[in-house]
Order: C-alpha cells, then sequence, then structure tokens
C-alpha cells in the first residue's frame, strides 16, 4: 500500500500543479510518462474488477476513472461557458492568467478531438453553444 499511496500521492500532485491526468505524449522516461503508465495500470485493474474499493474512491476524487472523466469533461465545460459569460470571448491558449490559459487549452483539446471526429454530439453541441453573443461563428470544431 505504501508504493501505491506514493504514487497516488504524486498524482494528486500532478493534477494540482499541471490541472490535468498525466499524458501518455510526455517524454519517454519523463516522470509524467511513468505516472501515465501508473495509471493506466491501475485503470485496467478497476475496468477487471481488481483494484480495492478504496484504491478505486480515491482516483474517483481525482478524476482518473471513466465515470469521473465525464463529469470532469461537463465541469471543465461549464467553467469555459461561465469565462465566455465574464468576458464575451473565449479563452487564450496563451493567455497570461493561468486559470484562463488552463482553459483555453482544454478548449484546444476538445476543439482537435472534435476536427478528428472523436468528440460525440452531445459535447459537439455544447461546444457550438460556446459561441459568444456578435460573434459571426462557431469555434472551429470541424
Amino acid at each position: 500500500m505504501r508504493r501505491w499511496s506514493g504514487r497516488y500521492a504524486e498524482l494528486v500532485a500532478h493534477i494540482r500543479d499541471a490541472g490535468r491526468l498525466p499524458s501518455y505524449r510526455a517524454a519517454a522516461g519523463s516522470d509524467e510518462r511513468r505516472l501515465y503508465a501508473w495509471l493506466a495500470a491501475q485503470r485496467a485493474l478497476e475496468r477487471k474488477g481488481r483494484l480495492e474499493p478504496a484504491r478505486v474512491a480515491m482516483l474517483e476524487r481525482v478524476g482518473a476513472l471513466a465515470a469521473t472523466r465525464e463529469r470532469h469533461w461537463w465541469t471543465r465545460y461549464r467553467h469555459v461557458r461561465d469565462f465566455v459569460a465574464a468576458h464575451g470571448r473565449l479563452p487564450r491558449e496563451k493567455a497570461a492568467d493561468p486559470d484562463e490559459r488552463r482553459l483555453g487549452v482544454w478548449l484546444g483539446h476538445v476543439r482537435k478531438a472534435a476536427r478528428h471526429g472523436r468528440l460525440a454530439d452531445d459535447r459537439l453541441a455544447a461546444l457550438a453553444a460556446l459561441v459568444p453573443a456578435g460573434r459571426a461563428k462557431a469555434p472551429r470544431t470541424v
């Protein structure tokens, strides 16, 4: 359990610092890549029903399992929607403000998924609804 707890603590720290889960695209041999591999193994155990319930609950708390990733997507979407309502524009990926930048990066990933046909219809519709008032066209989705 001690080794698992250490990895879990690394995961929590990564999510706090990076604002996202570890990525498989991280440099080979990097701490993030190793953390991604560990998380992938935990997800596989969970899918097979072989991950202890306490560990499942811990991973769910940080949004690392499928059900919580769905909730996380919609939570992040609401944050972008609120940003648009407050500022009248979409968040920018290269913004100086780290919160805006985090939303802009997330929105960039979502748009890319949409362009590649990897976004569910309900998410596509939600993305199209983000168009600020007075904007002539929807955000690039396709």
